[in-house]
């Protein structure tokens, strides 16, 4: 009786682990007709309430300037372990 038990709380564990939410990152506001740091902080704040509603999985500002560079590389045909050592 403990083991179908236990499997079952895994599995459920498990498929609650899945996160189906869609990924996105907020990149930094334009100051167009406010300050720069005025843009840097309705950013700030938009990423925050972004995060606190928890509909959607937030990238980090460090891990999106990580993607954007791999993707960057990936755009430039470089994909082979040759080209990458040239």
């Amino acid at each position: 009786m403990k083991k179908p038990l236990a499997l079952l709380l895994l599995l459920f564990s498990l498929a609650s682990a899945q996160d189906f939410r869609q990924t996105v990152a907020v990149i930094d506001f334009d100051a167009s007709g406010i300050s720069q740091l005025e843009a840097t902080s309705l950013t700030n704040r938009f990423r925050t309430a972004v995060g606190d509603v928890g509909a959607m999985r937030l990238v980090e500002r460090g891990m999106m300037e990580e993607v954007l560079q791999e993707q960057g590389f990936q755009q430039t045909g470089c994909t082979s372990e040759e080209c990458a050592v040239e």
